[in-house]
């Protein structure tokens, strides 16, 4: 995008924590969540530019991207509703 745009940046550089689901998930439970869904997003994809797409499967990438729904579980059961993204 920014050589698109023309601008003075040598090169883009991306960096990604790249976590297993399974320990996401785990995370999630440790800290009192519960993870009610998950979508990939074409967030890593060189072409995205900007264009979020939510997707249910996995595009096939040597990466995913996902976004984690979790709600907090309390003793009247789940109260609160918070979204976390990954990627």
């Amino acid at each position: 995008m920014a050589q698109m745009a023309r601008l003075p940046i040598p090169a883009l550089h991306i960096e990604m924590n790249v976590i297993p689901e399974a320990e996401i998930r785990s995370a999630a439970l440790a800290a009192g969540v519960e993870v009610i869904d998950v979508v990939y997003t074409n967030s890593v994809e060189s072409n995205a530019n900007g264009g979020l797409q939510f997707e249910e499967r996995d595009g096939g990438g040597r990466l995913a991207s996902c976004q984690f729904s979790v709600r907090k579980r309390g003793p009247a059961g789940p109260r609160h509703h918070r979204t976390a993204a990954l990627g």
